[in-house]
């Protein structure tokens, strides 16, 4: 097995970091507002809301 370089660890830190702090708290509204503008699941022609 290997190890991740100083600079790759920092990065996968980093990374980790970003989406717990900036992803994971809004995803659930993102997808809740996914579902209300596409209740009929026809998922070509699916509306994306605002960011």
């Amino acid at each position: 097995m290997f190890e991740l370089s100083k600079k790759a660890q920092d990065f996968a830190e980093r990374t980790r970091k970003f989406i717990l702090e900036e992803i994971e708290p809004v995803e659930a509204k993102f997808w809740e507002e996914v579902h209300e503008l596409n209740p009929d699941g026809n998922w070509k022609k699916w509306q994306w809301p605002e960011l």
